[in-house]
């Protein structure tokens, strides 16, 4: 029997569609702030992590409250930092400019932000370096533009294999006339190094080439010439699955005849994990001021933000970027931010107005309805990731079944100590949720497991009250 507490659904084969209200909630604030940096999002379900100017803060119930407010970094000015969730920890990257050059540290969490290690410093610093790092499993990797006198500088690549504890030397992978600054990026199995790199000696004009290695690092391929010469601002890249990846610029000409700094946001995008790319695609909607462009992708889908003077702006493609929507203006007379896909919705953090000065926000955009069911058996048995993770008190385990059977669904402490049995018992094929009460158990680590039969698997979750 399963207890009364408990809330067991088997999710019916002719489930209908359960709708949710669609479009923008209201704004929620976050906190008051002297903005530097680009503000970072990360969502996984329905806890949402926000990093700016080097603090940290998280909510655990799809943004409608905040918690645990951390500054990571004290010491400079933080001159860009980036966040990054992989498994069940976060990587923050912080960039300070402290003599003699701008200096990488690296931070870890592995409780979802709770507590934190570090910093540890990245390899590389002077005062004609530009450094960009990221993050996948247990290596740290780290791209560098070393620049000089005469405006030539060389691409310098080094990967630490234990989270930044150790680094070797690196070594230099191409030079270049004017580089300008790295973008580095793991996606598919490959390493990408984008970066902005002056054009046959001109001072005002760029285009963006795109370094690329397969083998850790190992070999590079060079391609050059990605955009027509332009004046870059700032770009971004990012990626969904099955080789689908896009970068976004803004093409920025200061003094316009018009009298404001004239500027545009374009993507191009690659369906094969980037040996051949789209042409730029102008996705703005004005001439003045689009600065700041960031982009999130799932499946085919695309989203693109950016900063003008019209506000906080974005816009969104369902087909990989052949047709855009309209342009949103998701805050009015607000500054540069992000924006991160997830479980279906689109999450943003902005700069907005608060009370004579600056505060940070969050806004959420859901579809305008959510498949529950879609009449198909599963083919396997399968253990969902428990919904929300982190959560405080209660949360849905969700799993599927191929064949009828028997079936345990168990909790385990962090020292393999049965909390509670969730169902014992046969249950036919489909799908099922089921909502665990943790009651009287204190914050930790825990670990459900699904038997069905002689296949059993297991995840892991944290309980923080």
């Amino acid at each position: 029997m399963i207890k009364k507490s408990l809330i067991f659904i088997f999710l019916s084969l002719f489930a209908l569609p359960a709708t949710v209200p669609a479009g923008w909630q209201s704004p929620v604030f976050i906190d008051s702030t002297e903005y530097i940096t680009y503000p970072q999002i990360e969502a996984r379900n329905d806890s949402i992590y926000v990093m700016w100017d080097g603090y940290f803060i998280r909510s655990l119930d799809g943004g409608a409250t905040w918690r645990d407010f951390c500054r990571l970094a004290v010491d400079g000015g933080i001159e860009s930092d980036a966040l990054k969730i992989e498994g069940d920890s976060i990587t923050a990257i912080l960039q300070s400019n402290m003599p003699p050059g701008p200096i990488e540290r690296l931070y870890f969490s592995s409780d979802f932000g709770l507590t934190w290690q570090g910093p540890r410093q990245t390899w590389g610093y002077g005062s004609y370096a530009n450094l960009s790092a990221c993050r996948r499993g247990t290596s740290i990797y780290q791209a560098v533009i070393e620049t000089y006198i005469d405006d030539r500088g060389e691409v310098l690549f080094v990967k630490s294999d234990d989270f930044g504890l150790t680094w070797p030397y690196p070594r230099t992978i191409h030079w270049y006339d004017q580089p300008g600054y790295p973008n580095i990026y793991k996606f598919f199995d490959k390493i990408f190094i984008l970066s902005e790199v002056g054009y046959q000696g001109s001072l005002h004009l760029f285009t963006i080439q795109l370094l690329t290695s397969t083998d850790e690092g190992g070999s590079w391929t060079n391609r050059d010439s990605l955009t027509p010469p332009v004046s870059i601002w700032d770009l971004g890249m990012d990626a969904s699955t099955d080789g689908r990846i896009a970068f976004v610029y803004d093409d920025w000409w200061p003094d316009d005849p018009g009298g404001e700094d004239s500027s545009r946001v374009y993507i191009s995008v690659s369906s094969d994990s980037g040996s051949t790319w789209s042409s730029p695609i102008d996705i703005s909607d004005t001439t003045f001021a689009n600065r700041k462009p960031h982009l999130a992708m799932s499946g085919d889908t695309i989203a693109a933000c950016w900063f003008s003077n019209r506000g906080f702006i974005l816009r969104r493609s369902h087909d990989l970027g052949l047709t855009w929507q309209d342009v949103e203006i998701i805050s009015a007379n607000s500054g540069i931010g992000d924006i991160d896909w997830s479980n279906g919705k689109l999450h943003a953090v902005y700069l907005g107005a608060y009370n004579g000065g600056a505060g940070l926000f969050y806004r959420c955009w859901e579809p305008d309805e959510q498949a529950v069911g879609d009449g198909v058996l599963p083919t396997a048995l399968s253990l969902s990731p428990n919904y929300p993770n982190p959560f405080n008190s209660h949360t849905t385990i969700s799993f599927s079944l191929a064949k009828p059977g028997d079936v345990a669904l168990e909790i385990f402490d962090i020292l393999g100590r049965r909390v509670e049995t969730l169902h014992q018992g046969r249950l036919a094929a489909g799908e099922y949720s089921v909502k665990w009460d943790a009651g009287e158990a204190p914050s930790g680590v825990y670990f459900y497991r699904l038997r069905a039969g002689d296949t059993e698997q297991t995840r892991r979750m944290l309980l923080v009250k």
